[in-house]
C-alpha cells in the first residue's frame, strides 16, 4: 500500500470520528471508545495466554478491513486497521484446515493440550471479569463506598416538580410531607 493510500484511509478514519462527535457529541464518542477498549482487552487476554502457552501468534490488530499502520516485533505483526469495530488475534492452527509449516506444528493451537486450548478460549472472558474487579477497586479507593444515610440531591432537572419547589443540587432531603427520610430507601417509599 502506498503512503498516499494510507494517508487517505487515516483521513477517512479521522473524518468518521469527527462526524461521530458532531452527530452524537462526546457521550457517543466515549461509549464507542469504551466498547473498542473492551474488545481490545478481550483479545489481549487471548494473546497473552496463547503466548504464555507457547503458541505462535502472528497478528494482533485493532480494527478490521485494510491496514492503516503496522509493525512487526518478533513473529507477531501489530497494527491498526481502517474500521475501528473491534480487534483480533491470529493464532496459528486455530482452524484445523489451516496449512502450517511442519516446523511450527508443535506451536499451533490444535497441537496443544485441552487445558491449554481451554485457557486460551477462557482468557478473553476472564479479562472482562479482571477489568471489572480492577475498576471496582479503583472506584471504591478513589470515591469510597456510598453511605445510604448521607445522601444529597445530585442534579435537578430543569422544569421538574423539584425545581418548582425550590430544590437545588446539593440539598439534603430530611423529610417528605412531615415523614422523616433518614436514608434513600425511606425517601423512595
Amino acid at each position: 500500500m502506498s503512503d498516499g493510500d494510507r494517508r487517505i484511509r487515516v483521513l477517512l478514519l479521522a473524518g468518521a470520528a469527527a462526524s461521530l462527535f458532531l452527530i452524537g457529541g462526546l457521550p457517543v464518542v466515549v461509549v464507542v471508545a469504551s466498547i473498542l477498549v473492551i474488545l481490545v482487552l478481550h483479545e489481549l487476554g487471548h494473546y497473552l495466554v496463547a503466548r504464555w502457552c507457547g503458541m505462535q501468534v502472528t497478528e494482533f490488530f485493532v480494527g478490521f478491513g485494510p491496514r492503516l499502520w503496522s509493525f512487526r516485533r518478533g513473529e507477531t505483526e501489530y497494527g491498526i486497521k481502517a474500521i475501528p469495530a473491534g480487534a483480533y488475534v491470529r493464532i496459528t492452527g486455530l482452524n484445523n484446515l489451516e496449512a502450517v509449516d511442519p516446523m511450527n506444528e508443535h506451536r499451533t493451537y490444535r497441537a496443544q493440550s485441552y487445558p491449554r486450548r481451554l485457557a486460551v478460549m477462557f482468557a478473553g472472558s476472564a479479562t472482562h471479569f479482571l477489568t471489572a474487579i480492577v475498576l471496582l477497586v479503583v472506584i471504591f479507593s478513589v470515591i469510597g463506598r456510598p453511605d445510604p444515610h448521607i445522601w444529597t440531591v445530585g442534579q435537578v432537572v430543569p422544569g421538574s416538580a423539584a425545581e418548582q419547589m425550590g430544590v437545588s443540587a446539593g440539598d439534603r432531603v430530611v423529610s417528605v410531607a412531615g415523614i422523616d427520610t433518614p436514608d434513600f430507601d425511606d425517601f423512595v417509599k
